[in-house]
């Protein structure tokens, strides 16, 4: 483990991370101030799409809304619908939700399609590259409208009108909840109407679900925006599991760590009823209705759990479903990734298979083993004459993950992000795929860290970096630091399954999915104490009112006491 300080710390751990990350303007950054430098009005086919979208709502046609299956998907859709209804509180929107993980206008989406009477399709996030499928809904007498935001792969559809961002000079840093935000911009400046703003909050969970660069000053003014006004009651229910809205400032990260991670849950294994149940929540449809869930609660007098009947409205009973998809997914990630580790190759490129149950996870857990083994990862499974799965990358070892599978030959295609891709490969060349996967070398990690500190615990830093929550995201990626040559008593390391806490001047050091066992590692080295390297994040755990400083590592290094101080010799 190699470990370098990217610069000089510099007055505040603010500034330091700042110019580490590039941004030289920092008042600016700090205090964004609505610089909204799009005009969607220069928007490539928008007066088009404007033009068509309008005209369908005027003449009451029913319009089909193709809500894609991510947060992003399910933000940019609850955008274009609820400007529909604030327009024409009766229009007729028909919308399409897929059954699986999967993206665009599948077959099954264009069968179901098939059997309406819709006249407008809207598809906002997804289907630039589904030119056959766009000639098909012409020919069937349905206007095709696409806001989108992925890169194009081949050559534009024929028909359909497209708004993309990545086909003309509009902010490349929009996403999908972006573009279709300044559709509706666009819509309210033509009519003159004020409905775009109150949905801005959809905007920032979808800029930051898709990891968008939210440091670009266009972005971070409508994120910023967003989530110091969060007035969806489906996502203010999610974020008041966890925080208290009327005192406490909501971050980037905590929408990442605590709402996209729900959404996305019922996204990959909820059921198409749960599904729909939370795009209902999302945008507050049939509020009136009344669930009755049971639930199980400790009896006081006999220790034993009691079950009840609770009722809930629209939106807690989408909450409920989020908490228990994302129980159901936690168990299927864990089973998974500890179930592949054990199967991949120590190549440059982890390479494995994917079984029936964690299909639709593909892309969740090749992230995470990605991670955790350092270097690109793909995963798939055999479907019809195609393995298809997920690649998510590292860019310790490639630039462009997703670049480097389409200049293989071998690959039926990548779609999606530099390393974060959908990626289809034929059933007689995954061989020859694996073959290649084995010519990338693995090189040393080598960890860029904001600070090095050296021998001693520094407890403000944690204070520090907690209150810089508010400047992550984007191009500003979250601060890593070095903890080096800490003295630890190895009474103080203690295991329980997979994660190793290390305690030292107040801090604990926490290492999750560890695959050794500790106490035989610390049979290696002499003495009652170890010199410890750490590199991880810094924050605190919260629980039950009390705040506990600790640093999530990614990575640490036991070495050898030097002999001169080894406890055990000091008399």
């Amino acid at each position: 483990m190699k470990i370098r300080q990217i610069g000089e710390r510099k007055q505040t751990i603010i500034e330091t991370i700042l110019v580490n990350r590039g941004i030289t303007d920092h008042n600016r950054f700090l205090n964004p101030n609505f610089e909204i430098h799009t005009n969607p009005y220069h928007i490539k086919n928008l007066a088009e799409g404007l033009q068509m979208f309008f005209a369908h709502i005027v003449a009451n046609d029913e319009i089909g809304l193709l809500v894609d299956c991510d947060v992003d998907g399910y933000s940019s859709a609850s955008i274009i619908y609820q400007y529909a209804k604030s327009l024409r509180r009766d229009v007729k929107i028909k919308y399409f939700l897929h059954d699986r993980k999967t993206h665009g206008l599948t077959k099954n989406i264009m069968e179901q399609i098939a059997n309406t009477k819709i006249k407008l399709m809207v598809i906002p996030d997804a289907a630039t590259n589904d030119k056959d499928q766009i000639q098909m809904l012409y020919a069937m007498g349905i206007n095709v409208l696409i806001i989108d935001h992925h890169e194009l792969e081949d050559k534009l559809p024929q028909f359909g009108t497209i708004i993309n961002n990545q086909l003309d000079e509009t902010n490349k840093h929009f996403v999908g909840a972006g573009m279709s935000w300044k559709f509706v911009q666009a819509l309210d400046n033509q009519l003159n109407f004020d409905f775009a703003w109150k949905m801005v909050d959809l905007v920032a969970i979808g800029q930051i679900a898709d990891v968008s660069d939210i440091s670009d000053p266009e972005i971070r003014s409508l994120v910023m925006h967003g989530l110091n006004n969060i007035s969806n009651p489906f996502i203010k229910q999610l974020l008041s599991e966890k925080f208290d809205l009327s005192r406490e400032r909501v971050h980037a990260q905590d929408i990442s760590f605590t709402v996209n991670p729900l959404i996305n849950a019922v996204v990959r294994v909820g059921t198409i009823e749960e599904k729909e149940t939370m795009f209902k929540a999302m945008n507050y449809i049939d509020p009136e209705i009344i669930y009755t869930v049971e639930k199980k609660k400790k009896n006081k007098d006999t220790g034993k759990f009691d079950k009840i009947q609770v009722d809930m409205n629209i939106v807690e009973y989408a909450v409920d479903i989020c908490k228990k998809c994302k129980a159901k997914q936690d168990k299927i990630v864990k089973k998974t990734t500890e179930r592949l580790e054990s199967e991949i190759k120590n190549n440059g490129i982890a390479f494995g298979y994917l079984d029936e149950e964690s299909a639709g996870l593909s892309g969740l857990i090749a992230g995470k083993l990605a991670q955790k083994l350092e270097k690109p990862t793909i995963l798939v499974k055999k479907h019809d004459d195609l393995y298809l799965g997920s690649g998510r990358g590292n860019t310790k070892v490639l630039m462009d993950f997703k670049q480097w599978c389409n200049d293989s030959g071998v690959v039926n295609f990548a779609q999606g992000h530099a390393n974060a891709f959908g990626i289809g490969i034929d059933l007689d060349k995954i061989d020859a795929f694996i073959e290649m996967t084995k010519t990338v070398d693995k090189n040393e990690q080598v960890f860029e860290v904001d600070l090095i500190v050296d021998k001693q615990v520094d407890l403000n830093l944690v204070g520090e970096v907690d209150d810089a929550k508010f400047i992550i995201g984007g191009k500003v990626s979250e601060p890593l630091f070095a903890y080096t040559n800490m003295t630890i008593n190895k009474k103080l390391i203690n295991q329980k399954n997979t994660t190793v806490n290390f305690y030292e001047g107040g801090m604990t050091f926490v290492n999750f999915g560890y695959g050794g066992d500790i106490n035989e590692e610390l049979k290696k080295f002499n003495g009652n104490t170890v010199v410890v390297d750490f590199v991880g994040t810094l924050g605190f755990n919260s629980w039950s009112g009390f705040k506990k400083p600790q640093m999530i590592l990614r990575e640490f290094k036991i070495k050898e006491v030097p002999p001169a101080t080894i406890d055990t010799l000091v008399f």
